[in-house]
Formats: structure tokens, C-alpha cells, sequence
């Protein structure tokens, strides 16, 4: 039975809904727009696995990009590749294992990343990497208090001790700052205790995805993104692990020379520099939606839907936000362009409620440039931009281009 435009509406809002993030649902959504004409040329995921093959044993890449513009689905899908290929993977969200509102601890990544890896790679070789993790917060002397099941604690009580147990944190820094040496070798010696046997011309692949989630809040941003670059600078050797491929998927803002490749998702180009739509980029884009749709039937929803996919940036996460928004400001089908209208003044006010009177004149530096140079004085208030969104980066042959978000474009003339 055909469903009515209150059930349509349910369920497409259900589909756009950005919190199953990673639900067992997320890969029937998936679209593969690399695959499209005129996009190709953009794959990262083809390039990511050449590095991994081409690397026997081990290697590191960094994954930058806005957070919303897909990495996770592209590094799914790197996962499952290589999976297919034989290779054993392990994938983790680090916002899991530590607040992404707060500072990142140089003491708790590592650790966090230990448990990461182990709770990932148990799933597939059983309780040998818990085990082993054990042994390493033991050799470190970084026992957890209450555990009293055999081995160690179930995997979600275990997430919350790292990420929020006071105590455990303190005796981490302790060990960290001790001895950072006899720390680093435990650190090392437990990846290489869980790769041991594994195929040494292939190694294990460890995906460490959501750092780029840390960002804290307006107030907080500056001590968060500096944490981060301190991590990525400070504990470079740390981060080279013996007998894996390891992806880190970082901020814009982080450089990391030290650590070998480095790729970048750009946003997909919905126009041009003067506001042309651009019919590849925007086919990719209603591909996307148009799979979220109930039956793939997203003329339904009304025909102005080109007006969505230009409104988003090419940024996912807006695409996905502002038809949830037009869904709930409906009152019936197809969806009026007054409902329209509010959908885009309410994720308007979600970036002006944020912006300061520098970032507009740094929005207002791009809008007529283009470019994103920021002064020194300007870098922390450009980098807080780029990671809420409301500056966007999009391809141009073998360069790109900087553009302001287009619901914010009047803000900035």
C-alpha cells in the first residue's frame, strides 16, 4: 500500500536522520558518487589503499576533511575492501574512548587507541587482544580499579572508564610523563604482541576515525584544536605502529609532516564561483537523497529540490539536516517554499548564533577571493570556520577553491 504524506514524511525523516551515523542501515544508503562522470578523478579511497599496498607492513595516512562530507562512509568502504582483499581490519571511533568537547589528553590517546584496536580486533580473533591490552595497562601500571571480570570489563563499561573515569586518567599521565620511552616501547610492543602471525607483507589495518571531531565550543576552540596539533606533533613516533596500516582522520588545522601521507575530502562542487549550478556535482548530491527517499521518490517532496542540494554546499551533513528540517516544517506534500524557507532560516541561525564580527570579515576576505589566507592573527577564527562548515573547499582541476556556505553568503557581502 502506497504510504500517505504523513508516513512519507516519517519515514524519510528516519532515513536523513544524521544519529545512525553508523547503523546497520547506513550501507544500503550509501552511494558511490566517485563512480559518477565527472567525479572520479576525486576518489581518495583508490589512493588510500594504494599506499597501504604499496607499503608492506606498516604505514600512516592522515584523512582531513569538514566533518559532514562523508569521510566515514568512504573510510566504511575502504574497510570492507580491503577486508575482501584479506586484510584484517580494525576500525574505531575515538569519540567513543574521549570527550571530543574537551582537550585531547596526550597521556589518554594512546591508551585510547590501545583499547580501540583491541575491542576492534577482538571482534575478529576473539578475547587474545583484550588479554593483551590487559597486559599493557598492567606494564604501565595503569590497572583499572573496578574491574572484577575476569580478564577485564565488558567493552562499553571499559569505554567509559577511559573516557570519563577521573582516576584512570590521572594514573595514565602519571605512567605517560614517568618515563615517555618505557611508555612508548609498552605502547609498541602491545600493537606488535596482536599483529604477531598476522601476513607481514600485508599487516593489519587500523582506521582511527572522529579526531577531526574535536573542536570543543566557541569559547573552547582554541585550546582544543592546539591540544590536538600538540598530539599529532609531540607523539609522531608514537603514532607510526609496528605492523599496521593506521588511517587518523583529523582536523583542516592539523600538520603533521612526520607522518607520511596525507589526503584531503573536499566538499562536492553543487556550482561555481559565481553561483552556476553545476549539473555533476548536484546529480551526485540528489543521488544521495534520492536513496534516503521512501521508494527512491524524492519528487514527492516537491519539485523545487535542486533548491536542497544548492542550500547544502555539497556538504552531506547540511543535505541531510536541511531535508529533516523541510520535513518537520511541512504540513503537507510537496513541501511549499515557505516550509522551505524556515527549513534554511533555521540552519542559518545555527552558524550566525556562532559567528564573531573577525570571522564575517575573513567570510567576506573569501567570498570576493576565494582563496583563504588567513593572517596569523586570523588563523584560530579561519580554522573554527572551516571546521563548522561555514566555509567550504571545492575541487578545480588539480587545485581548489575556498566559498563561503551559500546560506551564509549574504551575511558576508
Amino acid at each position: 500500500m502506497p504510504l500517505n504524506d504523513r508516513d512519507y514524511r516519517k519515514a524519510f525523516y528516519a532515513a536523513v536522520d544524521q544519529r545512525q551515523a553508523l547503523d546497520t542501515r547506513q550501507a544500503a544508503y550509501y552511494v558511490p558518487i566517485y563512480e559518477l562522470p565527472g567525479l572520479q578523478h576525486l576518489d581518495l579511497v583508490g589512493r588510500m589503499r594504494d599506499a597501504i599496498e604499496f607499503r608492506p607492513a606498516q604505514s600512516v595516512q592522515l584523512l582531513s576533511g569538514f566533518r559532514g562530507s562523508g569521510k566515514t562512509s568512504e573510510l566504511l568502504r575502504l574497510r570492507d575492501e580491503l577486508s575482501a582483499e584479506g586484510y584484517t581490519t580494525a576500525y574505531m571511533d575515538i569519540g567513543d574512548y574521549a570527550n571530543t568537547e574537551l582537550p585531547l589528553d596526550m597521556a589518554i590517546f594512546p591508551v585510547a587507541l590501545a583499547a580501540g584496536f583491541a575491542t576492534a580486533l577482538g571482534a575478529v580473533q576473539g578475547e587474545n587482544p583484550i588479554r593483551r591490552l590487559w597486559d599493557f595497562l598492567k606494564r604501565v601500571r595503569v590497572e583499572v580499579e573496578s574491574a572484577t571480570v575476569d580478564f577485564g570489563l565488558i567493552e562499553s563499561e571499559f569505554k567509559g572508564v577511559v573516557r570519563d573515569d577521573q582516576s584512570f586518567a590521572r594514573r595514565a599521565r602519571d605512567a605517560f610523563s614517568q618515563n615517555r620511552r618505557a611508555f612508548r616501547e609498552e605502547f609498541h610492543r602491545f600493537f606488535a604482541d596482536c599483529t604477531e602471525g598476522t601476513d607481514v607483507t600485508r599487516g593489519v589495518v587500523f582506521i582511527v576515525d572522529s579526531i577531526d571531531h574535536f573542536r570543543g565550543r566557541a569559547e573552547t576552540f582554541d585550546d582544543v584544536r592546539e591540544s590536538v596539533e600538540r598530539a599529532f606533533s609531540e607523539l609522531s613516533e608514537d603514532l607510526c605502529l609496528p605492523g599496521v596500516h593506521v588511517v587518523y582522520t583529523v582536523p583542516v588545522y592539523v600538520q603533521a609532516p612526520n607522518l607520511e601521507v596525507r589526503q584531503d575530502v573536499l566538499n562536492v562542487r553543487v556550482a561555481d564561483k559565481a553561483g552556476s549550478p553545476d549539473r555533476a556535482g548536484l546529480d551526485a548530491m540528489r543521488q544521495v537523497l534520492a536513496r534516503r527517499a521512501p521508494g527512491g521518490d524524492l519528487e514527492r517532496l516537491g519539485p523545487d529540490t535542486d533548491r536542497l542540494l544548492l542550500h547544502s554546499g555539497g556538504l552531506f551533513r547540511d543535505l541531510l539536516r536541511l531535508t529533516g528540517l523541510t520535513l518537520l516544517q511541512a504540513k503537507s506534500l510537496p513541501a511549499s517554499a515557505q516550509a522551505m524557507d524556515q527549513a534554511d532560516a533555521l540552519l542559518r541561525n545555527d552558524y550566525r548564533t556562532v559567528l564573531s564580527r573577525e570571522q564575517l570579515e575573513i567570510m567576506r576576505q573569501v567570498q570576493t577571493t576565494h582563496d583563504l589566507i588567513p593572517s596569523v592573527e586570523q588563523w584560530p577564527d579561519a580554522m573554527s570556520l572551516i571546521a563548522s562548515g561555514a566555509l567550504m573547499r571545492y575541487p578545480n582541476g588539480k587545485d581548489s577553491w575556498y566559498g563561503v556556505h551559500p546560506l551564509l553568503q549574504d551575511l558576508a557581502r
